[in-house]
């Protein structure tokens, strides 16, 4: 999987400055450079986060969900989301997200729309 060159830099940076920043070693590592359990990150990182910005309560699943639909609005084809999601099949993922990609029926249907509203 990729990811762009702005996280790319952005993690390499923090990884640079951590006392833990070997080629084997963990990006997010807890204090002793063992890997961060979900619960320990949520509590030290997420919940702090989320209380500073003054939004509701997000959970990991539901960010997953603004993830999938953003690579979707950006154009990703539906095979490629498939993937970057981690989905088991094609069927998962368009059963889940498929009324979110853009079709030519979607399109007629909203000029259909708009038509009959002007």
């Amino acid at each position: 999987m990729r990811i762009g060159k702005t996280l790319l830099s952005a993690l390499i940076a923090g990884k640079s400055k951590s006392h833990h920043a070997g080629a084997e070693d963990f990006v997010f590592p807890d204090g002793r450079g063992n890997f961060t359990r979900h619960t320990n990150m949520t509590k030290r990182f997420w919940n702090p986060l989320v209380t500073a910005v003054s939004i509701e309560p997000i959970g990991w699943h539901a960010l997953r969900h603004f993830a999938v639909s953003t690579w979707i609005v950006a154009g990703l084809q539906p095979k490629a989301v498939q993937t970057l999601a981690g989905h088991a099949s094609y069927a998962i993922t368009m059963n889940r997200y498929g009324h979110l990609f853009p079709s030519d029926e979607h399109q007629e249907a909203f000029d259909k729309i708009a038509e009959a509203l002007a």
